[in-house]
């Protein structure tokens, strides 16, 4: 069953006393569909009122420079700023109720452990092909599909290790699943430095609210990094973490968070294979390395199997990888179940390899590779959003009901030469949450929520909460 909204206030309502306005007809993470606060708001909502606009817009200074004086970037390619742009985080936090968390979090996990049974059948034993519960072309046209992976038995038994999840409430307050980010899941590091400067900012409404701690977190996922190692040796296992370099855009969370778990940060070229194994140059010789926590796409890990143009990974990487003598976090060919045309597949999967019902649907979408829904979507164009199935960021997603005429001509013409390479998906309206914004105005904003997992010692997945 879908996972539900959270229940009406029971407690007395209280109104919000604020210029804060959400849109009509739609879903407001703060402020109900009768105008009161949402009782897990109530410890936030106070500091949204125009008597506290002073106090707000103070503590928004207080947030901003200890952005600056961490060194928190983003680095967005050809922008002016470039490795020097900000990293923005609004004041005003997401609220989530406890019981709604533990909700959301049974379906994440119950979605990654689906995600890795994917991966585990494909490259495997590819019953889900054989068995037509996947169309072949699908798999097989997805770039993301590794063929040099098939026939792995990943050391520490899992391809997916880490997993992340973007969720959006629809109008009705049900989460839906947006995305899925598997190769290369991002913000762990983002998550901490923001909720550490949140809290100091807004301590007392922390303790008021009983917000949960995110220590514990890290280090599980600290202990589960090292339970990978091929080699059993858990406190001397070498484990270190992959980055592109310092131009790549998240790297100053790379660099974070190698500091708070104590790895190693380094690049493909302070590594290096010999006979199938994979060892850090360091001054002293060469150290064993049983366990490498990527944040390189797969195509980027190994110029001699993968991209040959890559400066970034290391030669013979895969193949120490298939050999079982280091563990991946995650494992290479992860990429495939990132790819949105999956998406109307999984509830028949979720019955065929969990035996389960699926908890998180996500936004209607159909991959038009195939004759019936190529129809589907020819027929009323207007109602869908057309993207690439399998190739993420390569183009701009197509509101078909907003283009001109000419503009939806030449779409659908795109869409019937190559109709297996496109999605489409349902126009969502996200619900709406209070952020600030640069003028000092509180408004209500789309709300997209990254979610993030880690893989426990039980065989299932943890949330990150928060």
């Amino acid at each position: 069953m879908p996972i539900a909204p959270p229940a009406a206030p029971t407690p007395e309502p209280q109104p919000l006393r604020a210029p804060y306005r959400p849109p009509s007809g739609g879903w407001d993470e703060m402020v109900a569909a009768d105008g009161s606060v949402r009782p897990h708001w109530r410890s936030v909502a106070p500091l949204l009122s125009a008597s506290a606009a002073s106090q707000l817009n103070s503590r928004a200074a207080a947030v901003r420079r200890l952005l600056q004086d961490h060194g928190v970037t983003y680095n967005v390619y050809d922008d002016a700023l470039g490795t020097s742009r900000p990293w923005e985080l609004d004041l005003i936090p997401h609220i989530v109720d406890e019981a709604e968390f533990r909700q959301v979090a049974r379906g994440l996990n119950q979605r990654a452990r689906l995600l890795e049974a994917i991966l585990s059948d494909l490259y495997g034993s590819q019953r889900l092909l054989r068995e037509n519960l996947l169309p072949p072309a699908l798999v097989y046209a997805c770039p993301g599909f590794l063929r040099s992976s098939v026939g792995t038995s990943p050391a520490g038994g899992r391809f997916l290790n880490l997993y992340a999840c973007d969720l959006a409430r629809d109008p009705q307050g049900l989460w839906r699943v947006m995305a899925d980010r598997t190769q290369t899941p991002s913000a762990l590091g983002y998550a901490l430095e923001n909720r550490t400067i949140i809290r100091q900012v807004m301590a007392g409404e922390f303790q008021r609210a009983q917000v949960q701690r995110l220590a514990g977190y890290y280090d599980r996922l600290r202990l589960t990094l090292q339970h990978l190692s091929p080699q059993g040796r858990l406190g001397e296992a070498g484990i270190l973490m992959l980055t592109p370099g310092p131009r790549d855009a998240t790297y100053f969370e790379h660099a974070f968070l190698a500091r708070q778990l104590g790895f190693p940060l380094v690049e493909g070229a302070d590594l290096t294979v010999r006979d199938r194994r994979v060892w850090l140059k360091t001054l002293e010789g060469l150290k064993r390395v049983d366990v490498v926590l990527r944040f390189l796409e797969d195509e980027w890990c190994d110029p001699l199997e993968l991209r040959s143009s890559s400066h970034l990974g290391t030669p013979g990487l895969a193949e120490a990888w298939r050999s079982g003598s280091v563990s991946l976090a995650n494992g290479l060919g992860t990429g495939l179940v990132e790819t949105p045309a999956l998406h109307p597949f999984l509830p028949a999967l979720s019955r065929a390899l969990l035996d389960e019902e699926l908890l998180l649907p996500g936004v209607v979408t159909w991959w038009c590779g195939q004759p019936q829904e190529l129809k589907a979507v020819l027929d009323q164009p207007a109602r869908w959003v057309l993207k690439p199935a399998f190739v993420r960021g390569a183009r701009d997603p197509l509101f078909l009901a907003d283009l001109s005429r000419e503009e939806l001509t030449a779409a659908l013409s795109q869409l019937r030469a190559r109709p297996q390479d496109w999605i489409a998906q349902e126009r969502l309206n996200f619900s709406t949450t209070p952020s600030l914004t640069s003028a000092g105005t509180v408004e209500p904003r789309p709300l997209v929520w990254r979610t993030l997992l880690s893989a426990t010692q039980r065989g299932d997945y943890e949330t990150l909460p928060g």
